[in-house]
């Protein structure tokens, strides 16, 4: 985005560019972190469900790894 040519003033050409920047940047964000509220909100979700496993008395190994996941996630 950077490099594509832009016609104005020099001060115009930099804003051009900037706000091309920015939209690009926004989609790399997207595509490399994705939606990081929702994956915290489904971590959150999964951390609540999981103690309440626990806190019933139900504890397996697999439950251990699962808390161990979505803890991973929130950190």
């Amino acid at each position: 985005t950077w490099n594509k040519p832009v016609v104005g003033s020099p001060m115009s050409s930099l804003q051009q560019k900037l706000k091309r920047l920015k939209n690009a940047l926004k989609v790399w964000n997207k595509n490399t972190f994705g939606n990081v509220l929702g994956t915290v909100s489904v971590a959150i979700d999964e951390v609540n469900r999981i103690q309440r496993i626990i806190d019933s008395g139900s504890i397996t190994d697999e439950v251990l790894a699962q808390d161990y996941q979505a803890q991973l996630i929130l950190s």
